[in-house]
């Protein structure tokens, strides 16, 4: 999206900025499961989780209330999102509070997710251990919309470097991904200690994160 249109975006619209990012940088890395939580529509009915999944990966059986879309394209998936119509399959445009966006390899996975409120838009990223299935940080570093730009405020100590960091969405996370890619290993404690299971889960398939 052109940096002119980014002050007028919607939060939804903000956040497929990540898609953007991860097509033209970050898909070499990561495979990438963008989440979207369908309404029914009919009372009593639960919404369905809808999983569009690009890059490498082993695919895994739906659990129940899941649909899986392996041959979506993904440049159509962001016109849909910020035009507000329902993406395919989706009987309902999709909401701030249902969608989210993993980004995952056999190491670890990145998943974000939008938080708004009373004069605040957070796209915060959580990050968990795919190698050990464990070690789930919430609220690793966040990206808070402040007017026009953005600040960065991150959680975990490794990249406190980055805190105060300003600039627009797209920089903002190109900064966060930079300075993850450059800092010390987040789960190093679990590695060290458990180094067959990690190389093993290296040298295994990426697995679609439940």
């Amino acid at each position: 999206m052109p940096r002119q249109e980014r002050s007028a975006a919607t939060p939804v619209q903000e956040l497929s900025t990540l898609l953007e990012l991860w097509q033209w940088w970050l898909k070499e890395d990561y495979s990438l499961d963008l989440i979207v939580s369908d309404p029914s529509g009919q009372e009593g009915v639960p919404p369905v989780r809808h999983h569009y999944v690009f890059g490498a990966f082993d695919r895994r059986e739906p659990a129940s209330g899941e649909i899986f879309h392996f041959d979506s394209r993904l440049e159509e998936l962001m016109d849909s999102l910020h035009r507000g119509e329902p993406l395919p399959g989706c009987n309902k445009p999709a909401r701030i509070a249902g969608i989210r966006i993993v980004l995952f390899n056999q190491d670890v996975a990145y998943q974000a997710s939008l938080e708004t409120g009373p004069n605040k838009v957070e796209i915060v990223f959580d990050l968990s251990s795919v190698a050990f299935g464990k070690g789930r940080v919430p609220g690793y570093v966040r990206a808070v919309r402040m007017g026009r730009k953005w600040l960065i405020r991150p959680r975990h100590p490794e990249i406190v470097s980055l805190a105060g960091f300003e600039g627009d969405i797209d920089e903002c996370l190109r900064e966060i991904f930079l300075a993850a890619s450059v800092a010390p290993h987040p789960y190093q404690e679990y590695i060290d200690v458990n180094k067959e299971q990690y190389e093993q889960a290296l040298a295994g398939g990426r697995r679609i994160p439940e």
